[in-house]
């Protein structure tokens, strides 16, 4: 889980800190905010759906730093992953192109939980590859 905002407890209205999560459910990576103040005993959950906006991307990656996908050089030029890529971040076969052109072994950054559902649809698509996920500098 992820630091998020500290904000009024829903049921006592104390401030309470708020996680932010990922998940994956049905094939998607998902994301909700967690709450269980101390005050009154409160357990709450709020699904936030499958994107997530810029502040709630940097409060993550503030707590826990960014992370990048990191490919063996077969890998980096195998067109199945680089599909994956395309896919799953929705990008043109261009942007594509250049994210492997100018890091060809480290092309994606992203948050713990985009990279590691990168990594298992790149297994998922090409089952000798071997992708993994390390925080970045």
């Amino acid at each position: 889980m992820s630091a998020g905002a500290v904000r009024p407890c829903p049921g006592c209205d104390r401030p309470t800190r708020w996680f932010l999560s990922g998940y994956h459910h049905e094939g998607y990576l998902r994301w909700c905010a967690e709450v269980h103040c101390a005050a009154c005993g409160s357990r709450f959950a709020v699904e936030l759906g499958r994107c997530l906006n810029e502040a709630a991307r940097a409060s993550i990656a503030a707590q826990e730093g960014w992370f990048g996908l990191v490919l063996a050089p077969a890998d980096s030029v195998d067109v199945r992953v680089r599909s994956v890529v395309r896919q799953e971040l929705g990008l043109t076969f261009a942007q594509v192109l250049a994210l492997f052109r100018e890091c060809p072994q480290r092309p994606v950054r992203g948050l713990w939980q985009e990279m590691e559902r990168l990594s298992y649809l790149i297994r998922r698509a090409v089952p000798t590859a071997e992708p993994q996920v390390m925080p970045l500098p």
